[in-house]
């Protein structure tokens, strides 16, 4: 389904142009060279099979600062339980953290990521009340968003 993008544009757009796409994939085996991720069930990396993978059907939200995503990850196989774990299960991740030190800037929630800057900027104010940290980020985003339009109309009325 397309429509159109503007009232002064004739182009066609689809909802695809909108969608979010992924910002950060972790797969440990290609991340980090030589590293078989430990099973999340029997903390083993005995019989994980790193060639048999997938993906996972719904990456977590990754929150950010100034914008939003994905991270995506896979599911790995595991021999001795015969079954399937999550390579950002909190469990593998620390039986494997001396392994992948500094390679995840992360903070893993049960459905969302936030991203090293927005950590940063919360733990930076973390004697704020979360209402004026809510406060602060929305007048640094209706401020961004101020500056990015100018920017734009600008070089519209330039041509």
């Amino acid at each position: 389904m397309t429509s159109v993008a503007s009232l002064v544009n004739t182009k066609k757009i689809s909802p695809d142009v909108f969608y979010v796409k992924d910002v950060a994939v972790w797969i440990p085996h290609m991340t980090t060279p030589n590293c078989v991720p430990s099973c999340a069930k029997c903390l083993s990396k005995e019989l994980v099979d790193v060639n048999r993978y997938r993906f996972v059907e719904n990456p977590k939200i990754l929150c950010g600062l100034s914008n939003h995503g994905y991270l995506d990850s896979v599911y790995h196989w595991c021999g001795k339980c015969t079954g399937d774990f999550t390579a950002f299960n909190p469990a593998t991740l620390q039986q494997d953290s001396q392994e992948t030190m500094g390679t995840i800037n992360f903070r893993l929630s049960q459905g969302f990521v936030v991203d090293e800057e927005l950590y940063s900027f919360i733990t930076s104010h973390s004697m704020d009340t979360t209402t004026s940290i809510h406060q602060r980020i929305k007048a640094m985003h209706s401020n961004r968003h101020v500056k990015e339009s100018t920017h734009r109309y600008r070089a519209v009325l330039a041509k």
